[in-house]
């Protein structure tokens, strides 16, 4: 019989190295199935968090993605043909080198001197500023940072359009100082176009796995803007009086 071959040591009979078998093998099974379920539990895991996480990157790429389509590539196509316009509109006068359509929009004599091409190149730049100031507006950037540079560009733009429609005057001096159209919003814009495109592709390598936060838009100092007008205030104490006691 089975139990005839289990040998006998100091007083150790068969049943009892049976009963020593049955619990080693009770756990070592115990020990096996833990750990099958630690893998189990742990592989779970992994394809919830690599779900989660490829969840939120495709959000924040869809996000991404819907900022430059329709953000940023139209915003920089209407600044690159405004700039073009206005170069073509430089390139034919005499004083080209010098050429400020701003000042020159409070010169009646410059107006009534332009060919009927030149007056079409002066209104198609104004009203392709007070298109990008219509377009620009209720469509926040991705960046707070430009948000100083797009308010530039929108006074410039604005100014502009008075300018054109001889509502601030006949000098120019108090403008166009002030008003001239800061060359660096293109440049910042071009450099925050560059750091959503990396996010972008950083999203489309890495679809499942946690990504580092975004890095935040940073401007060189050649494109920092100068800083605004802005006088100090003298005291006036009549805006401080004190409030009348309640009755």
């Amino acid at each position: 019989m089975a139990g005839d071959a289990l040998p006998s040591v100091a007083g150790w009979e068969p049943k009892d190295w049976l009963a020593l078998i049955a619990a080693t093998s009770t756990i070592l099974a115990l020990f096996f199935s833990n750990l099958v379920s630690k893998r189990t539990l742990a592989a779970s895991r992994y394809a919830t968090d690599t779900a989660s996480w490829q969840k939120a990157n495709e959000a924040e790429l869809k996000a991404i993605e819907a900022q430059l389509d329709t953000f940023y590539a139209p915003l920089l196509q209407k600044s690159e043909t405004n700039l073009l316009l206005s170069r073509d509109l430089r390139a034919r006068q005499k004083d080209s080198g010098r050429f400020l359509l701003l000042e020159k929009l409070f010169d009646k004599a410059w107006r009534a001197g332009l060919s009927e091409g030149e007056r079409e190149l002066v209104s198609e730049l104004v009203e392709n500023a007070r298109a990008i100031r219509a377009f620009v507006a209720g469509r926040p950037p991705m960046s707070a940072a430009l948000i100083p540079y797009l308010s530039r560009a929108d006074a410039h733009y604005r100014i502009l359009q008075l300018a054109y429609e001889q509502k601030l005057g006949d000098d120019p001096a108090p403008w166009v100082e002030l008003y001239i159209y800061p060359k660096a919003v293109d440049g910042v814009l071009k450099l925050e176009v560059q750091r959503l495109q990396m996010r972008a592709a950083l999203l489309r390598a890495n679809p499942g796995n946690k990504s580092p936060p975004m890095e935040a838009l940073k401007i060189p100092g050649e494109l920092e803007l100068k800083p605004w007008v802005d006088p100090p205030r003298e005291a006036r104490p009549e805006l401080r009086a004190p409030l009348a006691p309640k009755t």
